[in-house]
């Protein structure tokens, strides 16, 4: 499994509406992503920072956001909102915790 991380500092004051944003108009699309299975979004409002986490199958379906132009189009959407363009890296994702079930 491999992860996209971005991280993206936003205008101050407008974290709020920028997750807002993500989960109006790009959350709906991460289920069609080639390979995608969880998506994270982690806020520091006093940082006016928000990183972006996506879980994926592979390292090419990771990746292929980027190559196909999809990531861009959805950075586009946050014009006015950003402070500068986001940094984007991916990860081979080395172990997961999750809790015990009932």
């Amino acid at each position: 499994m491999h992860a996209s991380v971005t991280t993206a500092k936003v205008q101050p004051g407008k974290v709020d509406e920028a997750i807002a944003l993500w989960r109006e108009s790009v959350a709906p699309e991460i289920p069609g992503l080639q390979g995608s299975r969880e998506a994270y979004v982690l806020a520091d409002p006093k940082a006016s920072e928000v990183v972006v986490i996506v879980t994926y199958d592979t390292e090419a379906d990771a990746e292929a956001p980027v190559t196909s132009g999809k990531f861009q189009e959805m950075v586009a959407r946050f014009e006015g909102l950003l402070d500068g363009e986001p940094v984007r890296n991916v990860y081979e994702v080395g172990v997961v915790v999750r809790p015990a079930g009932p």
